[in-house]
C-alpha cells in the first residue's frame, strides 16, 4: 500500500491532482477529509485531537483501504487543517508517506481564483450558474498576494529536510497532455506503474478570468509578473 499527503495552499491545483490518482485503480482518495467542515455537530470534539495528532485516525483510514484491496490512499492536507503542519508532516514522513507539494508559480491566477472562490461560494467541481460578473478593488487584491507571498517560504520552511515530490500546476496540470508524464514521474519515485491518467473534474467556471472579474485587464497590468 502507498500513501500520499498533497500538501500545498488552496487554489493550486490540489483538487485536480487528488482526482488523477483518485481514477487510478484500487485507489481511495479521501479529498480534504480533516477540513473542519467535515466534522461538524458532535463531531467536533474528536476533530480537537485530529488536529492535534491525526495520524491514528488516517492510519486507520489506510488500512480500512487495503483490507478492501486497495493500493493507493492519500488524502489532501492544508496547513489550516491542523495545528502544527510541520510537526504533522515531519510523522507522516517518519511513517513513510509520500508528500506531493502542489504549487502554482502565477500568484496573480491564484489569488484571482481565491477571490472569485469566496464571491461565489463555488470553490470546486464544474458549475452551470450564470456566470458572475464581479469588480475587485486593486487594495483587497494587493493585501491578498502579499498574504500569499509571506505564505509560500513558511510552507517551504514546513517541507524543510522533508523528501516530497514538486508539482507545479503550469508545468504538470494545466495541460492535460503532461498529466501521463507527471504520473510517470511520481511513479518513477514511488516505485510503482500507473494506469494513463483519466479524471471527470471539469474547472469550476468553464470560462476565464478575464471575462469574470469586469477589471481583469486593469488588475493584471497593475500586479501579474512576467511570465516566465
Amino acid at each position: 500500500m502507498t500513501r500520499y499527503a498533497i500538501f500545498g495552499l488552496p487554489r493550486t491545483g490540489s483538487s485536480l491532482l487528488g482526482t488523477i490518482l483518485a481514477g487510478q485503480p484500487s485507489s481511495v482518495y479521501d479529498m480534504e477529509m480533516l477540513h473542519p467542515r467535515r466534522w461538524r455537530g458532535w463531531h467536533r470534539l474528536p476533530y480537537r485531537f485530529l488536529r492535534l495528532y491525526p495520524h491514528p485516525y488516517l492510519n486507520y483510514r489506510e488500512r480500512t483501504t487495503r483490507r478492501q484491496g486497495g493500493r493507493l490512499y492519500g488524502f489532501k492536507l492544508f496547513p489550516q487543517h491542523v495545528r502544527s503542519p510541520r510537526r504533522v508532516l515531519l510523522e507522516l514522513d517518519r511513517q513513510g508517506w509520500r508528500i506531493l507539494h502542489v504549487q502554482r508559480r502565477n500568484l496573480f491566477d491564484q489569488v484571482l481564483s481565491v477571490l472569485v472562490a469566496r464571491h461565489t461560494g463555488r470553490f470546486n467541481s464544474a458549475h452551470t450558474d450564470a456566470l458572475p460578473h464581479l469588480h475587485f478593488d486593486a487594495a483587497v487584491v494587493e493585501r491578498e498576494m502579499e498574504r500569499r507571498r509571506k505564505r509560500i517560504p513558511q510552507i517551504d520552511e514546513m517541507l524543510r529536510g522533508i523528501e516530497h515530490i514538486d508539482v507545479v500546476y503550469e508545468e504538470d496540470l494545466s495541460d492535460r497532455s503532461r498529466w501521463d508524464a507527471l504520473l510517470a514521474r511520481i511513479g518513477a519515485d514511488w516505485g510503482m506503474s500507473f494506469a494513463p491518467a483519466q479524471t471527470a473534474y471539469q474547472k469550476t467556471w468553464q470560462r476565464p478570468y478575464s471575462e469574470i472579474v469586469v477589471n481583469y485587464a486593469e488588475l493584471r497590468l497593475q500586479f501579474e509578473a512576467p511570465h516566465p
